[in-house]
């Protein structure tokens, strides 16, 4: 969901290095169909691996879309 989102929704950062989404990860769980708990782990989890920044509330930056995708694959 954040890769399809990152590509419909977000806003290009100024030095086009990340995409940003204005999405808590509640609405993200909302729209996966799991907990906030669930999504707060994964969440955490790929940040941890350097694909997305949460450290501003409500906001998810994307730093590594192709990353993101390959996870998405698997």
């Amino acid at each position: 969901v954040l890769a399809s989102l990152s590509l419909k929704l977000s806003i290009v950062s100024s030095n086009k290095q990340c995409y940003v989404l204005n999405f808590t990860r509640q609405q993200l769980a909302d729209l996966t169909g799991t907990t906030a708990e669930t999504a707060i782990r994964i969440t955490r989890s790929l940040q941890a691996q350097g694909i997305i920044d949460i450290k501003t509330p409500g906001t998810i930056r994307v730093l590594d879309l192709n990353a993101l995708n390959e996870l998405a694959e698997i």
